[in-house]
Parts: C-alpha cells; sequence; structure tokens
C-alpha cells in the first residue's frame, strides 16, 4: 500500500544539481556586490575637553558634551567608561540617526584640592555591528577648598 521508490534520478538532474550548486554563490556574491555599503557611524563630540578654571572641592558639578552623528547610520553608545569614581556619565540607550545631535551629561565631584584631569571613554557602534569604536572626553581644571 505503500509508495513505490521511483527508482535513480535521470543523470540530468544531477547535472542540473551540480550546476546549481556553482552557481548560486557566485549569483548570490554579486548580488551583495550590487548593494550600496552604507557608511558607519560616526561620533563627533563638538567640545571634548571641558576646562574648568576653579571648582569648590567634593561638590558635584554637571557638565553637557554635545555630539553629532556625521556617519551614514545610526549610532548606539554602548558604553561610557569614567576614569574613576569621580565621573559618572548619564547617557541615552537609543540610536542617534544619522545626521542628528544630542547631548550626554557628567557628574563630576573632585575628592581633593589641586589641578585635575579626567576622561570618560566612549564606546559606539551601530545597532547589531560587532565592530565597535572609541572617543574619548575629557574634564580639566583646578579644585579649591
Amino acid at each position: 500500500m505503500g509508495a513505490e521508490p521511483l527508482g535513480p534520478a535521470p543523470f540530468y538532474f544531477k547535472r542540473m544539481n551540480k550546476l546549481i550548486l556553482i552557481l548560486l554563490p557566485v549569483f548570490l556574491l554579486s548580488f551583495a556586490e550590487a548593494l550600496p555599503a552604507q557608511e558607519p557611524p560616526k561620533l563627533v563630540v563638538r567640545n571634548r575637553v571641558i576646562q574648568l578654571d576653579s571648582i569648590p572641592s567634593r561638590q558635584d558639578t554637571t557638565l553637557v558634551f554635545h555630539y553629532e552623528n556625521k556617519g551614514g547610520s545610526p549610532l548606539e553608545i554602548f558604553n561610557m567608561i569614567p576614569g574613576c569614581t569621580c565621573v559618572v556619565p548619564d547617557y541615552s540607550k537609543e540610536p542617534l540617526m544619522a545626521g542628528d545631535s544630542t547631548s550626554f551629561t557628567v557628574r563630576f565631584t573632585p575628592s581633593h584640592p589641586g589641578p585635575f584631569s579626567q576622561a570618560v571613554t566612549i564606546v559606539y557602534a551601530a545597532p547589531g555591528s560587532p565592530q565597535y569604536e572609541i572617543t574619548r572626553v575629557a574634564i580639566r581644571g583646578k579644585a579649591h577648598e
């Protein structure tokens, strides 16, 4: 009652399978090259270094850094790594579209009087991209009692 086997496939089906296996990758590669390459995001910070002349030590100071995505695809900040515990960055987790601009804040509390120089490392990429880019911003100045 079961179906009877049809027997071996004719020789031209075997040739057709080989032809498809050879031509399919060539077709897919040529199609991939025809797609326009999207320019990666590029984070440009307008004020990479903020110079503070004299601020009180052990007192919070909030600073604003303005940045823009000058690339051709959305930009997502994955992490902001402060140089010490006296620096606390706050940023949007939403992707920034190409050509758009926004800002992030950094709360800085100098722990003692004297000169200081602190950095924040920004790790960003296109959403879903395995290739990350890094840029840094800095806060410099002098704290007093």
